[in-house]
C-alpha cells in the first residue's frame, strides 16, 4: 500500500540511465509526479531504509558499501565504492520541478521513502561520489526522485 502522501495525479513517468555520455536507455525508475501502484511492491520506508543502512554499519560507513564501484557512471572521484552489498547505487540525480530539468546526475544517487515529513516534503536518502556515507534528508515532493521497492 503506498501512503496517500505519494499518490499524485499521473502527469510523467520518466525511466533514466545514466553514463559518461549522457541519458542512455532504461535502468532505473525515476518517479515524478504519478501515483506509484504495482501489486505485490512497495515504495521504501524510511524505517526500511535505516534497517538496511544499519545491516551495512550505519550511515557512516554504508553509502560506500551501496555504491557501484568505478567511474563508469559515476564521476571521479567516488570515494569508498565497493558495491559489497550487491545494491549498485547508481547516480541518478533527481527532476527538479522548478525549472523542468535534471540535476546532479553524475554525482548524487537519491531515494525517495514513503515516509512523510511535514506536510510537502518526504524522507529521502542520498549517496555522493564524494562520501562513503549516506546522507538522510527531506525533499520537496514536488521534484522527481528514484525509488527502491520492496517486495510485501
Amino acid at each position: 500500500m503506498i501512503p496517500e502522501h505519494l499518490h499524485f495525479s499521473l502527469i510523467k513517468g520518466l525511466l533514466l540511465r545514466v553514463s559518461n555520455g549522457g541519458l542512455k536507455s532504461i535502468t532505473s525508475l525515476l518517479v515524478y509526479c504519478c501515483k506509484f501502484s504495482i501489486s505485490g511492491w512497495h515504495i521504501s520506508s524510511d524505517d526500511e531504509w535505516t534497517a538496511l543502512i544499519d545491516n551495512l554499519g550505519g550511515y557512516d560507513v554504508a553509502g560506500g558499501k551501496m555504491k557501484e564501484s568505478g567511474t563508469i557512471h559515476w564521476r571521479s572521484p567516488n570515494v569508498g565504492a565497493t558495491n559489497e552489498s550487491g545494491f549498485t547505487a547508481l547516480p541518478s540525480g533527481f527532476f527538479n520541478c522548478s525549472y523542468g530539468g535534471f540535476e546532479a546526475i553524475y554525482n548524487t544517487g537519491y531515494w525517495w521513502s514513503s515516509t512523510k515529513y511535514l506536510t510537502d516534503y518526504v524522507w529521502i536518502i542520498r549517496l555522493s561520489n564524494y562520501r562513503i556515507d549516506v546522507v538522510r534528508d527531506f525533499k520537496t515532493k514536488k521534484n522527481g526522485y528514484p525509488v527502491r521497492c520492496v517486495k510485501d
